[in-house]
């Protein structure tokens, strides 16, 4: 493939079909990223070849309708809002529960420190690292992402500040009924 003719929905297609699905079950439409390059050098699940890309393209999928759309992350509008009335799903005879649990991660459990490895364009394809450091916690925990991705420097820099920052962002979650 020559390089930058590819877009990542070309290559998600592609895996897709590899596990047997048809064009008409997934929708790649959203995926209009140019992908420099991409290794597949294990053999694995179709899942797990999808996970690099998933993490340097940043974007989901979900299945609805029995069709898989994969969509990217951070649009502004909600796919759906749940009113809170809808909340707290339970049968007439149980007694009223918290509509909203909420969990958030201790600063320990959260890295401080996010390294991406992946193929340098600017160094013949060699192995490049790049990495985002937070400064102000006390945690000493870090965290390394390969990613089997032909990429510049910069591009690998942004992922590795876009992962830190989202973890650190991500560290409360919501469980509901």
């Amino acid at each position: 493939v020559s390089s930058g003719t590819q877009t990542l929905g070309d290559i998600v297609s592609h895996l897709c079909e590899l596990a047997g699905l048809t064009s008409s079950q997934i929708d790649v439409s959203a995926l209009t990223q140019t992908v420099k390059g991409f290794k597949i050098s294990n053999r694995g699940t179709i899942r797990q070849a999808l996970e690099p890309l998933m993490t340097a393209y940043y974007f989901d999928c979900v299945e609805s309708e029995g069709v898989l759309k994969f969509v990217v992350r951070g649009n502004p509008t909600p796919a759906y809002v749940i009113s809170e009335d809808d909340l707290d799903a339970r049968m007439s005879s149980e007694q009223p529960g918290v509509p909203l649990n909420s969990t958030r991660l201790m600063e320990m459990e959260l890295p401080y420190e996010v390294s991406v490895v992946f193929m340098n364009l600017n160094n013949s394809y060699q192995s490049g690292l790049q990495y985002d450091r937070r400064l102000n916690t006390l945690s000493n925990m870090q965290k390394k992402i390969e990613l089997p991705i032909a990429m510049l420097d910069s591009e690998a820099k942004g992922i590795a500040s876009t992962v830190l920052f989202s973890t650190w962002i991500a560290k409360t979650s919501y469980e509901f009924k």
